[in-house]
């Protein structure tokens, strides 16, 4: 749970918090941070009802990404949100815009989540409306949005919540007039009817409600390319809602952040705006309110259907093989397999199996350990580089305790990351190690533990192989994509296979099928000291090692093969055997040969 003592007090008082998640926008296919309601329903930036106490907000927080604090309409709370302005390693402010900023409000300040952006929090009320000034990279807010809280201040001693209103007017008036193209200059607001509020509510809380909810605030950058195309998008969802009232569409087009000169500009006998509105009016076949009859619905249909936007979808493109003639083949330029732990650990995706309690976590952290300080890990050398491991099912002060017991306390290197907290493979986990990857190019080896944390729930539409398969394969493809290795921490099934310790691994053999490596961690009984670790893959021989965990060194250490191990055993077994122990001395009596009977035999064991 992050620490939220920097936070204002009066921030703190005030009923207007949500958690929020950080989900893939199916559209577009970008990461973006949902508000959810403690209750785990989404939350809406303009709907009280689904808001809560900072104190709730924080004790759900844990099942979430994070808290965030909602700008209430005349709040009287302002969000100032600066992007791309601080370096992360340095800790610095980079823009000279940013820095000037900071010191105009001087109010509260902290590091928003991706560490490379501000946001400032001031009492006061924006001149006009709420807006994102892209080319600035500013945005400015006092009611309909939310912004992340980290609780993460930008100075050691933090700024508390301060009137501003002197600052809010010169920097929203500075970016207003710099950025017509995109926003107008402050003006007097007209009220919206009770009808108008009414549909703008409704509109807000249908099924396709993110999207209205930012077009109508201004928002178009992450649903269009241009904002022209966001204009006649907004209006199709007005015709819709409205009915076709090209009088409420125009009313409620001024009222928008979309707003801007250009829909009053003539286009020949027409506005702009009159000649948007009639463009979605004309496309319009449904409005709110009206179902159609079994024969509208199959009149004139057509098969390529299209959003908002007015875009088509996709035609199917004819199938076809991906051929590489062998000739090409044999002599092609193959890079060479990377092994991040020689021998053992290939590029791909990786498997490590086990029953809880085993100490898998134990040896995972090691091989993080050993991997970014370029240090043996099992007796192999390890190729140095840097890691990310997504502790999911453990705190930052386990975490903590087991790297310094491991280290001796001694500096960990800093090629070793952890994360704490992830999205589900649902949810934007890849993108989220995209971005990770595009920030940290050098990184070899990701470590997810476990498996089940980022999985979805399933939804009975697709047999269990296939979503097994589905699923570890989305993370082999990411790995491959990068040539880097992603080792999934897992699960074994309660039933002992002594013959097949592949076959205890938990789920169907769709998780194995994809994996690329596989091991597996089994004792003959829970107490037992000894580890057998089975590893088998594509681009490694398949052997088994024998392990022990040193409690006083706090590391795992390796006996040697199990086939040697095994076979030295049965060897002492059989030197200790009193039967072949009585032979022996039998033969070094009589050279020749002895002849006896059974009872003579036992009878000379016994002297």
């Amino acid at each position: 749970m992050s620490n939220y003592l920097a936070v204002p007090a009066e921030m703190k008082d005030l009923t207007q918090w949500v958690c929020w998640k950080l989900e893939c926008r199916q559209d577009k296919g970008t990461l973006t941070k949902v508000p959810y309601a403690v209750n785990g329903k989404h939350a809406q930036s303009t709907n009280p009802a689904t808001w809560t106490t900072f104190q709730n907000a924080v004790q759900a927080s844990d099942d979430y990404s994070g808290i965030g604090f909602v700008f209430k309409q005349d709040g009287g709370v302002v969000g100032i949100d600066i992007d791309h302005c601080r370096d992360m390693s340095t800790t610095e402010i980079t823009n000279p815009l940013a820095a000037e900023m900071v010191r105009d409000f001087h109010s509260y300040t902290e590091i928003s989540p991706s560490r490379t952006g501000l946001h400032i929090f001031c009492k006061g009320k924006l001149p006009g409306r709420g807006h994102k000034w892209t080319d600035a990279g500013v945005e400015m807010y006092d009611g309909g949005r939310f912004f992340t809280i980290t609780g993460n201040s930008l100075s050691s001693a933090p700024f508390p919540l301060v009137d501003a209103q002197g600052a809010i007017n010169k920097w929203y008036n500075k970016f207003a007039s710099e950025h017509e193209s995109t926003a107008e200059k402050p003006t007097e607001k007209r009220s919206i009817s009770l009808d108008d509020s009414k549909l703008l509510e409704t509109a807000a809380n249908a099924n396709d409600g993110t999207v209205f909810h930012d077009l109508f605030m201004g928002n178009w950058q992450d649903h269009s390319k241009s904002q022209s195309e966001a204009d006649l998008a907004l209006c199709n969802l007005l015709a819709f809602w409205t009915g076709k009232d090209a009088a409420q569409m125009d009313r409620l087009f001024r009222e928008s952040g979309l707003y801007r000169k250009k829909w009053n500009e003539l286009h020949g006998k027409q506005t702009y705006g009159a000649m948007t509105i009639q463009k979605a009016i004309n496309g319009c076949h449904d409005v709110y309110g009206e179902r159609p009859t079994a024969k509208q619905d199959f009149t004139g249909v057509s098969f390529k259907s299209k959003d908002a936007f007015g875009r088509s979808e996709p035609q199917k493109k004819k199938a076809a093989l991906s051929i590489v003639p062998a000739y090409k083949l044999q002599n092609a330029e193959i890079p060479p397999l990377t092994f991040i732990v020689d021998g053992i650990l290939p590029q791909g995706l990786a498997l490590l199996c086990s029953p809880p309690k085993y100490g898998k976590s134990w040896l995972v952290l090691a091989l993080c350990l050993s991997v970014a300080a370029g240090e043996q890990f099992l007796n192999h050398n390890t190729m140095q580089s840097k890691c990310l491991y997504l502790a999911l099912e453990d705190s930052a002060r386990r975490l903590q305790d087991r790297m310094n017991k491991i280290l001796a306390s001694e500096p960990v290197s800093r090629n070793f990351d952890f994360a704490l907290h992830a999205p589900t493979l649902g949810g934007g986990l890849i993108e989220a190690l995209e971005n990770y990857i595009n920030e940290n190019p050098t990184v070899r080896l990701i470590v997810i533990d476990t498996l089940q944390k980022i999985r979805d729930p399933a939804t009975g539409r697709e047999n269990a192989y296939s979503v097994d398969y589905r699923e570890v394969g989305a993370l082999k493809k990411f790995a491959d994509k990068h040539n880097i290795c992603v080792l999934l921490v897992h699960h074994l099934r309660k039933m002992q296979d002594t013959d097949d310790p592949f076959m205890m691994i938990s789920g169907t053999n769709g998780i194995m099928g994809a994996a690329d490596t596989t091991f597996v961690m089994t004792r003959e009984h829970r107490a037992d000291k000894e580890t057998k670790l089975s590893y088998t893959g594509r681009d490694i021989e398949q052997n088994e090692i024998i392990m022990k965990f040193d409690k006083s060194e706090y590391k795992w250490h390796v006996e040697g093969f199990a086939e040697e191990i095994e076979e030295k055993k049965e060897n002492e077994e059989y030197d200790q055997n009193p039967t072949v122990n009585t032979i022996k001395k039998l033969l070094e009596q009589c050279p020749n040969g002895w002849e006896g009977t059974t009872k003579e035999l036992m009878d000379a064991g016994l002297h």
